[in-house]
């Protein structure tokens, strides 16, 4: 298989390099010939307009090859603005999309924040299925207890969190328990997406009133290294992945666990 691995060069096997020219346009050139009697694996993280249009360069290059890829994005911005949050604000998400809609390719995302509009499979995701130890849920809000309720087969509680639409800042949250005693009982709190890590530090005390035994955090992707240490002190454990930045080579707290991809 070609394989262009824009996220870690070293793990693909068709060398290239990206340069900038005098007007700072990003300019990406492959150095290894393709086997157009192999298949193309493209990796990428989708962190910024940059990287979004190195790989369409890729992806322009390929096509013109003839050859379809497999495009495993990591991570795709655009998360923030995933609908219309009003008429004087884009539609980032849907930008996203159609722009890279425009090439002939099969596109796999991690845990992609919003299922309706990516229109391609999912490729994987933190399951918290998988985190031992676990009693009850717990979903920051609505838009997580919908993504993840058919996956997870344990009891659950949820928040519910107001934000100022125009501000983005959040202003205050409520605990629902369900009838779901939660005393002496491992809950485990799960989101995709950790940025500053706001939602999860003002929940965290809401829990906390109900003495459990402990409290665990689960985001597939995690932005800020602020954000990790924020909610690494009110956590007894956290769970995140490398699919934004390759924060297993980063200095982290002794209770924070990165899943490499």
């Amino acid at each position: 298989m070609n394989k262009i691995d824009l996220c870690n060069k070293e793990n693909g096997n068709i060398d290239y390099e990206i340069i900038h020219f005098p007007d700072e346009q990003a300019h990406i050139k492959l150095l290894s010939e393709m086997s157009h009697k192999q298949s193309v694996e493209v990796n990428v993280r989708i962190t910024s307009a940059e990287w979004l249009f190195l790989l369409m360069q890729v992806l322009d290059i390929c096509n013109r090859h003839g050859m379809k890829p497999i495009v495993k994005i990591w991570y795709l911005m655009g998360a923030r603005m995933d609908r219309v949050m009003n008429f004087n604000e884009p539609f980032t998400l849907r930008i996203v999309m159609d722009m890279l809609n425009m090439y002939d390719a099969d596109f796999f995302v991690i845990e992609p924040h919003n299922y309706k509009i990516i229109e391609c499979a999912n490729w994987g995701k933190l399951s918290a299925n998988s985190i031992p130890d676990t009693d009850i849920v717990c979903y920051p809000d609505e838009g997580a207890k919908n993504r993840y309720i058919c996956d997870i087969r344990k009891p659950f509680i949820f928040c519910n969190k107001k934000r100022n639409l125009n501000t983005g800042k959040l202003s205050g949250f409520e605990l629902n328990l369900r009838g779901h005693d939660i005393n002496g009982k491992n809950v485990l709190v799960i989101d995709d997406l950790c940025d500053g890590g706001g939602t999860f530090c003002g929940i965290a005390p809401l829990i906390r009133n109900h003495k459990p035994k402990s409290i665990s955090l689960c985001v597939t992707h995690a932005i800020q290294r602020d954000g990790i240490l924020k909610v690494a002190a009110l956590y007894n454990k956290v769970y995140i992945t490398n699919s934004y930045k390759d924060w297993q080579n980063e200095s982290l707290p002794e209770n924070v666990a990165v899943k490499v991809w």
